[in-house]
């Protein structure tokens, strides 16, 4: 189907009449949907010691057998933890079977579940901005069974993933709770809600982060309710998401003093010290980070972004070399390796540099500008000539600006 065709007649869902009634069409459709998702959500409730209720949030089923996907906040410091499916069957959480600690992405085994479940579908299409969506609440209501919402942005996290920004106001029960687009695909997982109660949630890619855990059944995971260091970096990397870095370091910090060698979060200090223009207080942490993983590109390479931006061009060059030698297909390390080549004068090298970044994505306009004008720094008019050739398909207004250096 046309995707602007399809836009309009699923925005049709969610649009009201005169008077406050929904066109048949919207209502049919909306009540398609709901009957699509609803064998494959649940909801889940969390009990103290006493049997006392005190968390609620959702979840979906993954698999045939029945296994559940939910965040661990929602039975964060529970004794045991109850999954109740839209017929109103309810069911004992047994065992946990895989995690992602950074994620907080838990999969659940229940007992006595059917024999065959009815699976989710997923989808690792990323849902465009102002894309309407559903988050399934934890209630079987049919007047909240879901809360609509419009994804307000899709940002992607260095060595953490895509992170979907969606406005609306949750509550707090739909963490875990799958975040479905209008054909019934699940494109995320509600991870975090903000005090305003705009929603984030984890990318369906972030399923490939679980990790099989040592057979473990519910209740040996009672007296684990002490936040981990994995879940102030998880909560850090929400709040970077939103830009809020300062916020984001704080909790970051608190992952450190649980854990002094975690190189990650001493990496995203970094990168948000970066983003905050405190470069070098962003040096520190980041050397820290390959220090404790040598092997680290990212990090080798916001290293580098860091001396780049304090005028230590040397020290640039050395980080980004380390990168593009941990990553040879790194094309951003390239790139920034030729501009510090360039402000160092060693144009041949910035030359060599370019030309890798070409040979890994030859679509970037900015590379053969740059290119260009090392060439032209070499007194080679011929090839910057050559560089303005391509240019000219790519971005006439860089063509016209190195056209003017070759011929001034």
């Amino acid at each position: 189907m046309n995707r602007c065709f399809q836009n309009v007649i699923l925005g049709a869902i969610f649009v009201s009449v005169a008077g406050g009634s929904v066109c048949v069409m919207a209502r049919d459709a909306a009540t398609y949907l709901t009957n699509k998702i609803k064998p494959a959500v649940v909801s889940l409730t969390s009990f103290d010691k006493d049997g006392n209720e005190f968390n609620q949030g959702g979840g979906f089923i993954i698999n045939e057998r029945g296994d559940i996907i939910t965040h661990s906040k929602v039975f964060m410091d529970a004794h045991s933890i109850r999954v109740k499916n839209f017929q109103g069957n309810s069911y004992s959480v047994t065992k946990i079977l895989a995690e992602d600690k950074e994620g907080g992405l838990v999969q659940l085994a229940i007992d006595n579940f059917e024999s065959r479940a009815s699976p989710l579908p997923l989808t690792m299409i990323l849902p465009g901005v102002n894309e309407q969506i559903m988050v399934i609440n934890n209630s079987f209501d049919s007047g909240h069974f879901a809360v609509t919402g419009v994804v307000s942005g899709v940002s992607e996290i260095p060595l953490f993933g895509t992170i979907i920004r969606i406005k609306a106001s949750f509550p707090l029960s739909c963490i875990g709770s799958p975040v479905v687009n209008m054909n019934g695909e699940a494109v995320g997982i509600m991870a975090f809600i903000s005090t305003g109660g705009e929603g984030y949630a984890l990318a369906c890619e972030r399923l490939k982060s679980l990790v099989p855990v040592k057979e473990q059944s519910f209740s040996e995971r009672r007296g684990l309710g002490e936040i981990s260091e994995e879940a102030f970096y998880g909560e850090g990397i929400f709040l970077i998401g939103n830009e809020e870095y300062e916020k984001a370091i704080s909790l970051l910090e608190k992952a450190i003093t649980k854990d002094r060698n975690y190189a990650h979060a001493y990496f995203q200090i970094g990168y948000c010290k970066n983003k905050l223009g405190n470069y070098p207080d962003a040096i520190k942490n980041l050397k820290q980070a390959v220090r404790l993983k040598p092997e680290f590109p990212e990090g080798h390479f916001q290293l580098g972004m860091a001396y780049f931006m304090q005028k230590q061009y040397k020290g640039a060059v050395e980080s980004l070399l380390d990168a593009v030698r941990s990553n040879a297909q790194f094309f951003e390390a390239y790139f920034m390796l030729g501009l510090a080549y360039t402000a160092l004068e060693r144009h041949r090298d910035a030359i060599e540099a370019y030309w890798q970044a070409i040979g890994i994505n030859k679509d970037v306009p900015e590379v053969h500008f740059h290119l260009g004008m090392a060439y032209l720094q070499t007194k080679n008019k011929l090839m910057a000539y050559e560089e303005y050739k391509v240019l000219k398909n790519m971005n006439k207004h860089l063509a016209s600006k190195l056209f003017k250096m070759i011929y001034q």
